[in-house]
């Protein structure tokens, strides 16, 4: 059953233990959020230095939809759950956004109607699909293609962007500290192919552990 807000902060004060648990789960929450600019900051970047644009989709599609069960376990108990969609959708989605703003990266007034049409089915997509933090991330990625090449401003706008999401939700006032390590990223040689593939595994494991320990518990 939902608990209404006054019958919750009951249970929470009932016990250390449930305060311990729900001090917790603020927590994480806030890291979640903080990681929105993080993560907006390497799709753009990635983008950018990609060798192989579809690849890269193919990459992007396959942790989405592979992460979904693990999702669904992890938040809902559950192994299917069709009424929200995990994150990873949100990239996917700008990526594609990216890919067409590119394409029609030209300023002239027929190419900007265009970007501005892709850009609200991406807006548009991820409403449809209910994707989980869906539209704070398309901002801050939208923010970041926008101005990718200045990149003090591109920081700049994009905190502004993270703070901005505040609209949806308070707690995403906490995002724009995901700026600061955008801020200090250096630029370093390619990682192998390998370790590369092994990042794009680190999501699906983590909520897989996830779900396994919400099920145990």
């Amino acid at each position: 059953n939902t608990l209404t807000g006054e019958e919750l902060l009951a249970v929470i004060s009932s016990s250390d233990i449930m305060m311990a648990v729900a001090t917790a789960a603020i927590v994480m929450q806030v890291i979640e959020v903080c990681a929105i600019p993080v993560f907006a900051f390497l799709l753009v970047d990635g983008f950018e230095k990609a060798k192989d644009i579809k690849k890269l989709a193919l990459c992007l599609l396959a942790v989405a939809l592979i992460s979904e069960i693990p999702y669904n376990l992890a938040m809902y108990g559950t192994l299917l759950h069709t009424a929200t969609r995990n994150p990873a959708m949100t990239l996917v989605i700008g990526l594609a956004a990216m890919y067409f703003f590119d394409r029609f990266r030209e300023n002239s007034f027929a190419n900007v109607l265009i970007k501005l049409f892709v850009g609200l089915c991406a807006v548009l997509w991820v409403v449809l699909l209910n994707v989980e933090h869906g539209l704070p991330v398309l901002l801050v990625i939208l923010a970041m293609w926008a101005l990718r090449n200045k990149k003090s401003m591109r920081i700049l706008f994009g905190g502004a962007a993270a703070a901005l999401c505040a609209v949806f939700s308070p707690m995403y006032m906490a995002s724009a500290l995901g700026i600061l390590p955008v801020y200090f990223y250096r630029e370093e040689e390619e990682s192998p192919a390998q370790i590369s593939l092994a990042l794009y595994a680190v999501y699906p494991a983590i909520l897989l552990v996830s779900g396994i320990i919400s099920v145990l518990l």
